[in-house]
């Protein structure tokens, strides 16, 4: 008993307090969001999204500008241009193009992060984020992103579910799918900006991705699969930070190697039940 409570005590620590509360703000928002993420087959954007933002974090530490305003600016353009481009295109297949944006993206990180007298320093932070230096100034920032977010998806949980299956039957049935399709990449380019200033581009990838995806084998109902992404995250983020402190562990890498445990397990549990025959009633 008096083990386990020692090994609870770095939850009183101010700093590990504000880096739990804002991974698990980051944590829900990202798996609520990471739904339609997986839902529209869009993962590998998401993921070109976060090289971008993070190259626009490089680019702001070595011109010394703001770097939220500038990642914000950047990545909702680079956003708002791949889905301009994925929904106009029809001759080149619009993977083609995301591959593009991903390779520039990554390239111009390295390099800019290269010409940075502190490059080291600052490659580590953009890919694996430093949650443990969360200042309470940037907890209100994750907050005024993450809490408008959740509302919004959640309000409109069917309506972006139905675009999300079915853009065209939508629009025929006089859902105005652009505008939602619109607003959705508004929230994620957000929530990735967000996440990258706070956990890095890896664990924000692993809270868009794993958690919705473990959800979707999870519950064959939304609501459990929405329940599962927003659930799953958190509760990653708590033992991640926990085993990280334990173990003298980086805390990024540590929440995304519980995750990914956490992705391997559901899918060997769901595997070995398919296998193991049902017995009659």
């Amino acid at each position: 008993m008096t083990s386990l409570i020692s090994s609870l005590a770095w939850m009183k620590i101010e700093f590990m307090q504000r880096a739990l509360l804002g991974s698990l703000i980051v944590s829900i928002v990202s798996g609520l969001v990471g739904l339609f993420v997986v839902l529209r087959r869009i993962i590998f954007i998401s993921m070109s999204l976060a090289e971008v933002s993070s190259a626009a974090v490089a680019l702001a530490f070595l011109l010394g500008w703001n770097p939220s305003i500038t990642a914000v600016a950047i990545t909702l353009g680079a956003t708002f241009a791949l889905a301009i481009a994925g929904h106009r295109s029809s001759r080149f297949p619009p993977e083609a193009l995301v591959a593009i944006v991903y390779m520039l993206a990554s390239s111009a990180a390295i390099l800019i992060i290269a010409k940075n007298p502190q490059g080291e320093v600052d490659l580590m932070n953009v890919l694996f984020g430093n949650i443990l230096t969360v200042s309470s100034k940037q907890l209100w920032e994750t907050l005024a992103v993450g809490l408008p977010a959740i509302v919004a998806v959640l309000y409109f949980l069917r309506s972006f579910v139905f675009t999300a299956f079915d853009a065209e039957m939508a629009s025929a049935l006089g859902i105005r799918s652009g505008a939602w399709q619109a607003l959705f990449y508004l929230i994620l380019g957000s929530v990735i900006v967000t996440g990258i200033r706070m956990s890095g581009a890896l664990l924000t990838f692993a809270y868009l991705v794993i958690p919705a995806y473990c959800g979707l084998r999870l519950s064959r109902t939304l609501k459990g699969v929405v329940a599962w992404s927003m659930v799953i995250g958190p509760v990653a983020t708590f033992f991640g930070l926990w085993a990280s402190f334990l173990f003298d562990l980086p805390t990024g890498p540590t929440i995304t190697a519980i995750l990914v445990t956490t992705a391997l397990s559901v899918i060997g549990a769901k595997n070995l039940a398919r296998l193991t025959p049902r017995r009659a009633v």
